[in-house]
């Protein structure tokens, strides 16, 4: 992408349909909750906007769960186009709003992106889902930050940025939280590996999403090692409440034999574990669904484009 350096929480995106122009999928950011979002060129073909010229107007109508949002399109300066959806925004305030509270969280990245996506019923209307992306890179990021800072002064990191500062911070409580863990367990969960060293004392609900009393509860975890306790970071894998392993469609066969697991296997589950089980299980079914709607994008051999906005233009 050309125009220099972009934050990673400004970056905007687009995926869309480039066979039939049915399809549009709009990453969100802050500046989407406020007004609406610009349309790049490649994007413009799925809204027929590809003709608007500076003080141009399109009114469209945006449709979710049956109800009709008016919606703008407009020609702006340097041939930008736009699409303004102030009567949605709402809306998308009430779906979004855990989102949108990360966003306002000063500069922290999110693992959950919310997104827009347009399916075309004529050229001025236009069916809106409302879905969570789960930002994986983000998760490996903050993961390598970890490592880099891992001998660094509050004081460094001070001049990095405040992500990195929190998760100095969190550094200081894990080993707290693992210390509970081992009281109560002394293998992986899953492949009963002992070797203490190589355990992971894994949340089954997120430490960012986590209350403080939540983050060191030791029924708020497992002891996974390194292999397990990725894929169920990822939600590659969840557990029903009653102990049996649930995988995830991303994972082929070969892969499953690979990391040594299969639908066969049950681990042990109490009570007080249920409650952050739930709340794991309906993440991993939010990405399963997103995981779906990908597939489907890609029917008839279409590609799907990754459309960054350039920035250098604005």
């Amino acid at each position: 992408m050309s125009g220099g350096r972009v934050a990673l929480d400004r970056i905007k995106s687009w995926e869309y349909d480039d066979v039939y122009n049915k399809f549009a999928i709009k990453d969100l950011d802050k500046s989407s909750f406020k007004r609406g979002s610009h349309i790049p060129i490649k994007v413009r073909k799925v809204f027929e906007c590809e003709d608007i010229k500076y003080g141009d107007k399109k009114k469209i109508t945006l449709i979710y769960e049956g109800e009709a949002f008016e919606a703008e399109i407009e020609g702006e300066i340097k041939g930008r186009i736009r699409m303004n959806w102030p009567k949605l925004i709402p809306k998308m305030k009430e779906v979004f709003k855990n989102e949108i509270k990360d966003f306002e969280d000063s500069k922290e990245l999110s693992v959950r992106v919310p997104r827009l996506k347009f399916t075309k019923e004529t050229a001025i209307k236009y069916d809106v889902e409302m879905k969570i992306k789960y930002s994986h890179d983000v998760l490996c990021e903050l993961e390598r930050l970890e490592i880099d800072v891992e001998n660094k002064t509050i004081e460094e990191i001070n001049e990095v940025g405040e992500v990195i500062e929190r998760v100095v911070k969190a550094r200081k409580n894990q080993n707290k939280f693992r210390e509970a863990l081992f009281k109560r367990e002394s293998k992986c969960k899953i492949c009963g590996l002992a070797h203490k060293e190589l355990l992971i004392a894994s949340h089954i609900k997120p430490w960012s999403k986590s209350t403080p009393d939540e983050k060191l509860n030791p029924f708020n975890g497992f002891l996974l090692c390194p292999n397990h306790d990725s894929l169920f970071d990822k939600h590659l894998i969840s557990f029903k409440d009653n102990g049996e392993i649930i995988l995830s469609k991303r994972l082929s066969e070969k892969e499953q034999e690979l990391l040594n697991i299969n639908k066969d296997i049950v681990i042990n589950i109490e009570e007080e574990n249920k409650k952050f089980l739930k709340e794991h299980r309906d993440v991993f079914y939010d990405i399963e669904e997103a995981y779906t709607v990908e597939k489907e994008l890609a029917i008839s051999n279409k590609e799907i484009y990754k459309v960054e906005l350039n920035f250098s233009s604005n």
